[in-house]
């Protein structure tokens, strides 16, 4: 696991979700994956990410991979086929 590395996956699918999960895990992250936006807001001060996956709401389908450390870190946006098996290769390639 990273050292003080944290992970928060906001995802209403739960195949892609699982993916964004295993893909992180296997990176040596510690996950927290929760289906809805309130469960994130709920964990944020709780669990302090480093890395948040979410939807982009400005964007239809689009998801969002946030770096919160270090703070000011771009945004990296996958506005294409949001799939498990495209999400785990986007993941893979970004990360």
């Amino acid at each position: 696991m990273v050292a003080g590395r944290c992970a928060l996956v906001v995802e209403q699918d739960p195949g892609v979700r699982a993916a964004v999960r295993d893909v992180l895990l296997g990176r040596g992250w510690a996950v927290h994956a929760v289906s809805s936006r309130a469960e994130g807001y709920d964990l944020m001060d709780r669990v302090a990410p480093a890395l948040l996956f979410l939807d982009d709401p400005a964007r239809l389908a689009a998801r969002r991979l946030v770096r919160l450390d270090p703070p000011g870190a771009p945004d990296v946006v996958l506005a294409e086929d949001v799939r498990p098996d495209r999400v785990r290769a986007w993941l893979e390639e970004v990360l």
